[in-house]
């Protein structure tokens, strides 16, 4: 952090949350001793040797300024109304398609806690040691839209979000509106799981190895999407593969009880909305040039788009225009996952199609 950001965060706690200096301690003392404490889990001996204050000080300003960011709830955790569509949605053909009505991701992180002997067992899950699992949704952005903490550790992700569904403070879906989660939680009208038994994460797909089938081609969307959830809980790319790895290998995990007639209705309404995306999607008008006859599939188009993506991250794109390589290269990839008919003026005229029939 910055020296103007911790400036920054001082005055919005002292502003907004109600932090206030005391005698003998500045604002920005206690703000500084808290993220020490929170970002490096410091004891407290070793925060009394660094800033020269008692175990007691250290603690009461810990919690002083803990409270204070929970003043700031209503600020930073706006929940989405669903009004407008997602910049990272309504920009990319690759997702607009599928997900237009799509207004975040949800999942559960697990947070190492200390209890007593006596509760140890319930927090303890997946995890060696006694965890929360702590619900969050977050936007394409990576910004958190809610967060629900205080569930043990061996609480499903299913059990968790009916609680953050139906509880005071709940978690609001607009209509026609929903998040994307994983296969641990239940499918309904608002949350929208991937297809079961069909490949989902993204390492399990590649230029070589694309999507054969409109399951398949959802999966990786839903995939690519949810993935902001992961991001925002840590950036470190080996947490995320780990994370993803964790998810690829656990058992799905329901309430073990016959569920209502409203839950079996809202199951049956969330594969209605997962089906109908596929069955919506309109096939593009196909501009074969004068070289011969093709038939593009969504296939096709998926490893069109990442083709020219991977070309504009090579360079090779100047003034706004791709070049004669560009379209030799992006021709020749396609060539080797599909069919030798493609060529230089089919993937243009293709190109033309696709960015005239969708935002």
């Amino acid at each position: 952090m910055g020296p103007q950001t911790f400036m920054t965060l001082c005055d919005i706690l002292q502003r907004e949350g109600g932090l206030k200096a005391t005698r003998w301690s500045s604002v920005e003392e206690q703000v500084a001793k808290s993220i020490y404490i929170l970002t490096h889990n410091a004891k407290n001996r070793e925060v009394n040797f660094w800033f020269l204050r008692s175990g007691e000080t250290i603690s009461r300003h810990l919690h002083q300024v803990l409270r204070a960011i929970l003043e700031l709830e209503d600020k930073f955790l706006v929940q989405p109304d669903g009004s407008t569509v997602p910049h990272e949605i309504s920009s990319s053909y690759r997702f607009y398609l599928y997900f237009k009505d799509c207004v975040g991701a949800i999942d559960g992180t697990h947070i190492r806690v200390k209890v007593s002997a006596k509760d140890a067992p319930r927090y303890r899950g997946r995890k060696d040691y006694p965890t929360q699992n702590v619900l969050a949704a977050c936007t394409f952005d990576l910004k958190f839209t809610y967060v629900l903490a205080g569930w043990e550790g061996s609480s499903s992700d299913s059990r968790i979000i009916k609680n953050a569904l139906t509880r005071e403070d709940k978690l609001k879906i607009s209509q026609g509106k929903y998040y994307l989660v994983d296969a641990g939680f239940m499918l309904t009208s608002g949350l929208i799981t991937p297809y079961r038994g069909v490949r989902y994460h993204l390492k399990e797909y590649s230029a070589r190895n694309p999507p054969q089938n409109s399951k398949e081609l959802f999966n990786l969307r839903h995939s690519s999407l949810r993935n902001a959830i992961e991001r925002a809980f840590d950036p470190d790319e080996d947490l995320i593969a780990e994370v993803d790895a964790e998810l690829a290998n656990q058992n799905v995990s329901h309430d073990n009880h016959q569920g209502s007639r409203s839950d079996r209705d809202e199951l049956a309404m969330g594969g209605v909305i997962k089906d109908s995306f596929m069955a919506s999607n309109k096939q593009l008008p196909i501009n074969n040039g004068n070289s011969g006859t093709l038939t593009w599939n969504r296939a096709m188009d998926d490893a069109l788009v990442d083709a020219f993506i991977h070309e504009y991250e090579k360079g090779n794109k100047f003034n706004g225009t791709f070049t004669t390589s560009a379209y030799e290269n992006i021709a020749a990839e396609l060539r080797a996952l599909f069919v030798n008919k493609i060529d230089k003026l089919k993937i243009k005229n293709r190109w033309k199609t696709l960015k005239k029939n969708f935002p």
